[in-house]
């Protein structure tokens, strides 16, 4: 199953639909956008939706995975991720996501015009964009949690 979203940097007009980056002219330049899961620090909006705490970090690179044996497949992961990066395996019915393949991503090593590369990790969750509203709501033990390491930020 791919975990690759790829887009197309369109959109009609300043008042119409919009896919893709800002900045690329009032009709975007029709590039074609791969992007996978930004592995978003703390609060990491599909963990914190997850009403069965099955995204986690997982060491050695912190990398967030779908941990299947406690996923039940209810998509709220989906509904929370403001880039849309979160998949569905139908066939399994749970969900999954990029987790960079244990450093190695697969991705990359099977491009075959080398256009994906795996880099060390940054946040850049303040410089995209975000493709989505999320519709899923932070469950107030949850947000309870997180109000205490954000309270300096308030």
């Amino acid at each position: 199953m791919a975990r690759v979203k790829v887009i197309r940097n369109l959109h009609f007009g300043p008042q119409g639909p919009y896919v893709g980056q800002h900045g690329q002219g009032n009709w975007g330049n029709g590039l074609v956008i791969p992007e996978v899961c930004h592995q978003c620090p703390h609060p990491v909006p599909c963990a914190n939706a997850c009403p069965n705490d099955a995204i986690v970090a997982k060491p050695p690179l912190n990398v967030r995975v779908v941990e299947v044996e406690r996923c039940v497949g209810c998509r709220m992961c989906q509904r929370a991720c403001p880039w849309g990066m979160m998949s569905f395996d139908a066939g399994a019915g749970k969900a999954t996501k990029c987790f960079l393949c244990e450093g190695k991503p697969k991705c990359v090593e099977a491009c075959p015009a080398e256009a994906l590369r795996f880099l060390p990790w940054r946040d850049l969750t303040d410089k995209v964009s975000p493709r989505v509203v999320p519709t899923a709501a932070l469950p107030p033990e949850k947000a309870a949690s997180c109000s205490e390491c954000h309270k300096a930020k308030n």
